[in-house]
């Protein structure tokens, strides 16, 4: 694994009692524990090795940390229970990911929207697409004129309130009303 959540409150809460030497002993294997993402060896060799415990004091905490947050289970290796329910969500995760991967991945946005009829404001679609919008300062301001569209100009159509260009049928419906 990648990454792996690390619970602040958990952590400190298992942890607070040991040394310095026995905390970077215990994160260094629990980081080791979730890289490979199979339970540590029983060697303490091993462990003194990935814990990097050249010290005797150094060695004592990864003896220590090891016996209490990796005991050696039936099939001779160390586990830690909470790691191994972690990396177990984490794969099912990542098969999901696969899944839908295989199906083209997640729906994005555009997709939502066809299959809902909605925008991501949860407001219908608007009625007709708003061709010409200009930037143009120079742009008349009198609303449905033959030319560029005024900055800010409003389109009338249902009430919706959107840019208005000269491309909008319902501004036409909406001048002609007026």
């Amino acid at each position: 694994m990648n990454f792996f959540a690390l619970y602040i409150g958990d952590y400190q809460r298992d942890t607070n009692d040991l040394s310095w030497h026995e905390d970077r002993a215990y994160f260094r294997l629990l980081m080791a524990y979730y890289a490979n993402e199979k339970p540590l060896d029983a060697d303490l060799d091993r462990l003194y090795t990935i814990a990097t415990a050249k010290r005797q004091i150094e060695r004592a905490a990864v003896r220590f940390v090891a016996d209490r947050f990796f005991p050696v289970g039936p099939d001779g290796l160390r586990h830690n229970k909470r790691a191994d329910n972690e990396i177990a969500k984490a794969r099912k995760r990542i098969a999901n990911a696969i899944v839908n991967g295989r199906k083209g991945g997640r729906r994005t946005q555009r997709d939502t929207q066809r299959v809902s009829g909605k925008e991501p404001s949860g407001l219908a679609p608007h009625p007709h697409p708003h061709k010409g919008i200009t930037t143009s300062d120079t742009a008349p301001t009198r609303i449905g004129s033959a030319g560029p569209v005024a900055l800010g100009a409003v389109c009338l159509c249902g009430g919706r309130g959107g840019i208005h260009s000269d491309a909008c049928p319902a501004f036409a419906r909406a001048e002609g009303a007026a």
